[in-house]
């Protein structure tokens, strides 16, 4: 794992999750790691599509494990001619958003094993970017997956508007998201320049992690966070990180969300009646029935003895005290076994006197 280049800019620590450099070796080991019941995206600004596909190819080969998503920006893929580029991936279905200018247009690689929906209606649609969104089913879940390229002239404002328009759908409709791509806003400047604080602050009002927090466009002269991934996945574990490839000017970037571990489903437990039970007629029926079987001259292993003197005991008590379905109250106390006898006596009592007072109120009212 390569040393970290610059420093990594600080915001509200449990929305941004803390990334590393990769050489391509070690992601390559953490895609081996991580490839089983996970989802992986990798971003690139590509920098012209057709011009550097030999290249992507490349990448991907020793990266090893095929991403489920891969993103590009910059496809610069054009309205006028879009039919000329060959840009096809082996083992990929593609679908792009193409661009009016020289620079700009965006892609999505999905796996051929995965099946998609295009979102049309998740649009950005008064700034000068492209975007694209899909959804995904990958282990009994589902994904919006959008990519976004954003020119640098337009309005950081309202650019961080009409993304949160999206976000907050999104959210509504109770999608897991991950959004990557080319934003040129540098996130570096965030508590120095004033529109990317209001921006990342709009992403940490919707309670969306940023996942990249290093510079991903690194030159003699500058270095600049443009190139994001973000989500709303707060439960699954997340691994992601720049990797150091010259696969054009800016780095590659990848997230592997892992599934959440299941969580236990607890069913709901009986209780035993015990209410009314008659101890001596218990016993009674307990000799009575230990003394019908019980035979310890036959039954020479203690193992053996022990196993009918519990099954004889089990099922005298499930006679004179079943298991039974709990009452709604019992099923609360279950469930917070710290609420003794006593705690409950205490919050009657505070609530007599609460509406002693409140009485008086309404009297003097």
């Amino acid at each position: 794992m390569g040393d970290d280049a610059g420093d990594n800019f600080e915001t509200a620590q449990d929305l941004c999750v803390s990334c590393s450099y990769y050489g391509l070796s070690d992601v390559a080991a953490t895609f081996e790691q991580h490839c089983e019941g996970s989802v992986s995206i990798i971003h690139v600004n590509i920098v012209s599509l057709s011009k550097n596909l030999y290249k992507l190819e490349n990448f991907l080969t020793q990266v090893g494990n095929a991403p489920d998503i891969i993103a590009i920006t910059e496809t610069r893929i054009k309205y006028s001619v879009p039919n000329i580029y060959n840009v096809n991936l082996q083992g990929y279905k593609f679908i792009h958003a193409d661009t009016h200018k020289n620079a700009g247009g965006v892609g999505l690689y999905a796996k051929k094993c995965i099946d998609f929906i295009i979102l049309n209606k998740l649009q950005i649609k008064n700034c000068d970017c492209e975007t694209l969104w899909i959804e995904i089913k990958l282990n009994n879940k589902k994904y919006a997956v959008g990519v976004i390229y954003r020119h640098p002239d337009p309005s950081v404002k309202t650019f961080s508007e009409e993304l949160s328009s999206i976000l907050h759908e999104l959210n509504d409709k109770k999608y897991i998201y991950f959004v990557c791509g080319d934003f040129n806003i540098n996130l570096m400047h965030y508590s120095k320049v004033k529109c990317v604080t209001d921006y990342v602050d709009m992403l940490h009002s919707l309670s969306c992690k940023l996942l990249i927090d290093k510079p991903t466009r690194i030159t003699k002269h500058s270095t600049t966070l443009i190139d994001h991934i973000y989500t709303n996945d707060v439960k699954s574990s997340i691994v992601s990180g720049i990797i150091i490839d010259d696969l054009s000017d800016h780095l590659p970037i990848f997230v592997i969300c892992e599934k959440a571990s299941p969580q236990k489903v607890y069913s709901k437990r009986k209780v035993r009646k015990i209410n009314g039970i008659n101890a001596e007629h218990f016993i009674a029926d307990l000799q009575s029935r230990l003394n019908s079987k019980l035979n310890f001259d036959q039954l020479t292993s203690v193992n053996l003895q022990l196993e009918l003197l519990y099954e004889t005991f089990h099922t005298v008590l499930e006679d004179h005290a079943p298991l039974i379905n709990p009452s709604r109250k019992q099923q609360q106390l279950s469930e917070k076994p710290w609420m003794n006898a006593n705690i409950h006596k205490l919050i009657r009592k505070k609530n007599k006197m609460f509406q002693k007072v409140y009485n008086k109120k309404q009297t003097y009212a």
